[in-house]
């Protein structure tokens, strides 16, 4: 006989608050709360940490956990039919604890900690005032304390398991142990073209459950990331219903019937990668939808650090290339989501010694196609001026470019003080990588919006953009800029006589080594992907000498990244030092150099 139809309704919600805005962020997700108990949910899931935010950092184990652990008890309070969970750090003596709250009925029912945790003096069973923490809250009921476990639902026999642990290993471990719906609860920053709905949908087929993904969104910070706050239910190979990413609602419901058979459909395969880029897809939709992602996660992010410290202008500096032309075009989207006028983004072009007329009408007419007033201050005199106060002799030494870097910072500084605006950083990660940035010059900013894109990716993106754009006049200018041969003008002659891909490398290559070195392969395999893919255009040799440089560079410009400014992440790699790549400034590259030069010897012998 075939068992009965047993259809579960379930809710998710990604709070919309602040980093450390307890209030504000309970606030929210009362309010999400009592939506559920409205749309006769029977169960609500919250994403990792959304009381105090999963990027609140040291500040969770700070004296603000105390409000932390009364928010705990307000929610409890106010849980009714449907089962909340939701998850925070407990701290109890010397220990924390990233511990799931499962609350209902105006009560706290368990706090499961996660396999291997120690739970604090042994106790599976917590009494009133038996803990530091029940004498915060003042809780008058026990409640179960163990470790993450399937729970029934209240009313059902259905098992139940929310995680903080998504690993395959863990998600196989809850199945095995009766868990028929499984709620991971995620803290993902937004990267292009990752879509969590996809894996979702594989792993509820793999795992022969139902999966709920709850990833953090508005309460989280800006400093290196944008947060979508994508919400996704799949059950046995079937998605039941998705979120958008950036959705400003950050809720998601589904009807989800347990005793459906596994889906016999084929899954939608993975987008395939760019063998030259591989942090791309290939030509054709998943490409231009992948532009687009790119372009919308620096400008959410930038919208939401302008909404949260109260800045309604970002100031831009044009230098007629195609990092400054990027960061021109993610401020105007930024300001049109928060629905503000194009005015407020203000761009200036600062010629100086090394600037060509053929970048300098670049700037001008990317601002006419903008529809902003042209703006323009010629530094030649004020850095003439300090050059000579300095006591140099004109010659083109490193001070003599890298003060008209230095100047073009301070300028656009002082403009961002004068008009309350937020001075846009043009800086991309290509430049973070090869140390080919001025420090405390265009190494500094307000906020990088390009820190998160490879120079190709940012090529990528304007051509995109040309392409699109309903703006005839922007098609040109953004079509005149990528034509323009990359240069920083910093000696007299302009492009003539500084091409930065002359000094540097192919960017296409180097941005290559980059994604292979950060995804932790040797040299040889190193190596023997890059001439498989660029071997047409270089020998094994070259590409070792490509590798040799790019070593030298990374390791030499690492106190660069070490002081560098906030910035979103955009794709699947990172530099930031505040999570995305740590090192140290004084680093030794010896053990990679040396690895390189035994290849360089083994393709001497073999010639």
């Amino acid at each position: 006989m075939a068992k009965p139809t047993t259809t579960i309704k379930a809710a998710l919600a990604s709070v919309n608050g602040a980093p450390a805005d307890i209030e504000a962020n309970t606030r929210e997700m009362l309010r999400m709360m009592r939506q559920a108990e409205d749309a006769g949910a029977q169960l609500l899931v919250f994403p990792r940490f959304s009381i105090l935010g999963a990027t609140a950092g040291d500040l969770a184990r700070s004296t603000v956990r105390f409000g932390v652990y009364r928010a705990v008890k307000q929610l409890a309070e106010a849980s009714g039919k449907c089962l909340v969970a939701f998850s925070f750090l407990l701290g109890y003596r010397d220990y924390f604890y990233p511990a799931v709250a499962l609350a209902h009925g105006g009560r706290l029912h368990y706090l499961l900690l996660p396999e291997g945790a120690r739970d604090p003096e042994q106790h599976t069973h917590f009494r009133p005032r038996s803990t530091h923490f029940l004498e915060l809250v003042r809780l008058d009921h026990p409640f179960r304390l163990e470790r993450e476990r399937p729970i029934a639902l209240p009313g059902t026999q259905i098992k139940f398991a929310a995680t903080l642990d998504r690993s395959a290993d863990n998600a196989r471990r809850l199945c095995s142990r009766g868990a028929v719906m499984l709620a991971h609860m995620a803290a993902d920053p937004a990267c292009a073209l990752w879509h969590p709905s996809r894996l979702v949908q594989r792993q509820s087929l793999e795992w022969d459950c139902t999966l709920l993904y709850a990833n953090a969104g508005g309460c989280e910070s800006t400093t290196d990331s944008a947060w979508g706050g994508e919400l996704a239910v799949a059950s046995k190979g079937r998605l039941l219903g998705m979120s958008p990413v950036f959705s400003p609602d950050g809720w998601l419901t589904a009807e989800i019937d347990l005793f459906l058979p596994p889906s016999t459909e084929k899954l939608p395969p993975l987008p395939g990668r760019d063998s030259k880029m591989p942090y791309a897809p290939l030509r054709g939709p998943l490409r231009a939808q992948w532009c687009e992602e790119a372009l919308e996660i620096p400008a959410q992010a930038l919208a939401r650090r302008m909404q949260r410290i109260g800045v309604k202008k970002v100031v831009v500096g044009l230098s007629g290339g195609l990092d400054s032309a990027l960061a021109l075009l993610t401020g105007a989207r930024a300001l049109y989501l928060l629905g503000l006028p194009r005015e407020n983004l203000l761009a200036w072009s600062l010629p100086c010694f090394g600037t060509s007329g053929r970048t300098r009408q670049n700037a001008l007419d990317l601002m006419d196609a903008m529809g902003i007033a042209r703006r323009e201050i010629d530094l030649t005199d004020s850095v003439s001026r300090h050059l000579k106060d300095i006591g140099h002799d004109g010659r083109h030494d490193a001070a003599y470019e890298n003060a008209q870097a230095r100047e073009r910072t301070q300028v656009l500084m002082d403009l961002s003080n004068m008009h309350g605006g937020l001075m846009l950083g043009p800086g991309d990660l290509s430049e973070l990588a090869l140390g080919f940035t001025t420090y405390g010059g265009d190494h500094m900013s307000m906020y990088a919006v390009n820190a998160g894109l490879l120079k190709t990716a940012i090529r990528l993106l304007l051509k995109h953009t040309a392409a699109t754009a309903d703006n005839p006049a922007l098609r040109r200018v953004l079509q005149a800029i990528l034509r323009t041969p990359i240069s920083p003008e910093l000696l007299p002659g302009g492009q003539a006589a500084q091409q930065t891909e002359q000094l540097l490398g192919s960017y296409l290559v180097n941005d290559h080594i980059l994604w292979l070195f950060l995804s932790g392969w040797r040299a040889e395999v190193m190596l023997k992907r890059l001439h498989r893919v660029h071997g047409k255009a270089y020998t094994r040799m070259e590409l070792l000498a490509l590798m040799e440089r790019f070593i030298r560079r990374f390791f030499a410009a690492q106190f660069k990244r070490s002081c560098m400014p906030d910035g979103p992440r955009v794709l699947e790699i990172d530099l930031s030092p505040r999570g995305g790549f740590s090192m140290p400034s004084d680093a030794a590259p010896g053990a990679w150099l040396h690895e390189i030069r035994l290849l360089m010897q083994k393709e001497e012998q073999s010639q």
